[in-house]
């Protein structure tokens, strides 16, 4: 500890803050499609100032961004006040040693016709690395807050199109922390 600068000190400490919460919506089952887990899920979304007209009155409205931005303000800092994931790439600064509560940041591709186009994005927070895998907690995860193996670079092998093919890519962004 004695060789950490005050920077990192308020970055774990951060992290420590901020996981502490999203780890406290987990446990609370927050879920898509019943009464307590769409309020949550709405007061999630009301974070989001980018939001198209009644996106935020829905809980199938992407959320895991919101789900970050809520996590991230009930610890005490600004989020990105965007519901886009891929806003986290530009938020805070590159987290040089990612551990736990580290933002992990994609971008999502799918095939659409012409190779793979970029359609989005995923936010989370990193919980372990393996190997050229994360294991993170995330909101809109499976239509939940919980945790989930993504690869750093490559296909999430259980996202299938309508013909049953593995459809979306996921490239990284980056690993960030407060600013």
């Amino acid at each position: 500890m004695d060789d950490e600068t005050p920077g990192q000190e308020l970055s774990a400490a951060a992290k420590a803050r901020w996981l502490a919460i999203a780890l406290a919506e987990e446990q609370a089952q927050v879920r898509e499609g019943h009464a307590p887990g769409t309020e949550r899920i709405l007061a999630y979304l009301a974070t989001c100032g980018d939001l198209e007209d009644g996106e935020g009155e829905r809980d199938d409205t992407p959320w895991c961004s919101a789900f970050l931005n809520w996590c991230v303000m009930q610890a005490g800092f600004a989020g990105t006040d965007s519901g886009w994931a891929t806003s986290w790439a530009r938020w805070g600064r590159e987290d040089p040693q990612p551990g736990p509560g580290t933002i992990v940041v994609w971008r999502r591709s799918r095939d659409l016709g012409n190779g793979l186009e970029p359609v989005g994005g995923h936010v989370a927070f990193l919980l372990e690395r393996r190997g050229d895998m994360v294991h993170v907690l995330g909101g809109n995860q499976r239509d939940a807050v919980c945790r989930r193996d993504y690869p750093l670079h490559g296909f999430l092998a259980d996202t299938v199109d309508r013909a049953g093919e593995v459809s979306d890519h996921y490239e990284l962004l980056g690993f960030r922390t407060a600013p």
